[in-house]
């Protein structure tokens, strides 16, 4: 398990976590209030947002929600359809799940070392499912299974372990969460081929192995559990999510007090026609 570098300690701060029931999400949400997002008004700062929970939780369906709503925002999506071994993973998952997990992390690392870059011009980057995830939880699940041999996790945690004490990290981490029987029911929902055989004891390893890196995370996050929201196709449950994601940057970023000019008797105010 990696160690994450503790820069400055923990500051409980950092974790804000909101799990609503149905009757709640009602409450919570305003129809009076305007659709559009008012993430153009985030105080002209940049910010990389990176998107994580267990497949099938909502991640992607988040992703594009918020790269609707955000002005001058670019999602890096999950390259699932480009790794070269993915298929032959599926076939004979003993034989290519190492290859397989070390084309997703390196892939991802070289996808973090772009976004410095891509900041300068664009406000906000959204990433869908960090560097951390692909470790911590469906590598680590592969290894538990027996898919990845000792000798070659060893390999992976060492490249695993370097990215995570060299590479940036993002302003906010959005954990995405949800009990294993409605995942198994959004799968099903979304028809991937390649998910189509998927065990629910699986999701449920993987449900534990988030929760457990998560809880060890230490910058910047917000966990939603997700079960009593419809991200897909209900415009109040889309707007609530928008606006706990756009609270938090907020309580996390407040704004810049501009300097006010003083002298032994307070504020120095300019008169008018005078300089």
């Amino acid at each position: 398990m990696v160690e994450y570098p503790r820069l400055g300690g923990w500051r409980s701060g950092y974790r804000a976590t909101l799990t609503l029931s149905r009757p709640q999400v009602r409450l919570l949400y305003r129809p009076h209030l305007p659709n559009t997002m008012a993430f153009t008004e985030l105080n002209g700062r940049r910010y990389w947002l990176s998107i994580a929970g267990t497949m099938g939780v909502g991640k992607s369906t988040l992703a594009q929600l918020l790269l609707k709503e955000i002005p001058k925002s670019v999602l890096l999506p999950e390259k699932y359809d480009k790794n070269p071994y993915l298929k032959d993973y599926y076939k004979d998952p003993f034989a290519w799940a190492y290859l397989s997990q070390l084309w997703f992390l390196r892939t991802k690392a070289q996808q973090i070392k772009t976004i410095p870059k891509k900041l300068r011009k664009k406000r906000v980057i959204l990433q869908d499912t960090p560097l951390d995830e692909d470790a911590l939880a469906y590598a680590t699940a592969l290894h538990a299974e027996g898919k990845i041999s000792d000798e070659h996790w060893e390999k992976y945690l060492q490249e695993f372990n370097h990215f995570a004490h060299t590479l940036p990290h993002p302003a906010l981490l959005i954990y995405l969460a949800a009990p294993t029987e409605m995942i198994m029911q959004r799968i099903e929902r979304r028809g991937r081929d390649f998910e189509a055989k998927v065990d629910p004891e699986y999701i449920q390893q993987l449900n534990e192995y988030n929760e457990g890196w998560v809880r060890e995370y230490p910058w910047p996050i917000l966990q939603i559990t997700t079960d009593a929201l419809n991200l897909v196709d209900n415009p109040p449950d889309q707007q609530l999510a928008l606006r706990m994601i756009q609270d938090r940057l907020q309580r996390l970023f407040p704004p810049k007090k501009k300097p006010v000019r003083t002298n032994n008797h307070g504020p120095v105010r300019r008169l008018r026609g005078r300089r």
